[in-house]
């Protein structure tokens, strides 16, 4: 990840300071997207779903108005999240940092609003209720009052 290009979280936030138009900002989440997007197959196709979900949660575009990058990204989460094997759910999730655990979340609501994601739904129910037994009740009120959506 590069400050320059925006690919990190501080990278992102520095372009904003610096006055970037948002365009040049969405260019920049879109491409660290893609390269998420490429490591989460990777990660899926060497057997490694705990590495997929870790990829697939690090820096989502939150200060994106561009419905189609939150779609893609969102779409890059829940490829990861449902290559987990349930009985390792509750590991990965175990591992997981208070802000991960959070932006999780957040992405099991939206798979849960989605219309196209019926096959995984049980399993984002099975990852909702770990989220809660390790944040507790303040997981969900944190990512139901959070403005910056995925």
């Amino acid at each position: 990840s590069s400050v320059a290009d925006g690919r990190s979280p501080a990278g992102t936030a520095a372009m904003a300071a610096a006055g970037y138009d948002e365009a040049t900002l969405d260019a920049s989440r879109l491409a660290a997207v893609e390269a998420r997007e490429a490591a989460v197959e990777t990660a899926i196709q060497s057997g490694d779903s705990a590495a997929a979900v870790a990829a697939a949660l690090d820096n989502p575009p939150l200060g994106t108005k561009d419905a189609g990058i939150k779609a893609r990204n969102a779409a890059v989460v829940l490829r990861a999240m449902a290559a987990v094997k349930d009985a390792d759910i509750d590991g990965i999730v175990a591992a997981m940092s208070p802000d991960e655990a959070d932006t999780c979340m957040k992405y099991v609501y939206k798979g849960l609003e989605s219309n196209n994601t019926t096959a995984i739904s049980g399993s984002l129910f099975k990852w909702h209720a770990q989220l809660v037994e390790k944040s507790g009740l303040g997981c969900i009120v944190r990512t139901m009052t959070d403005r910056k959506t995925v």
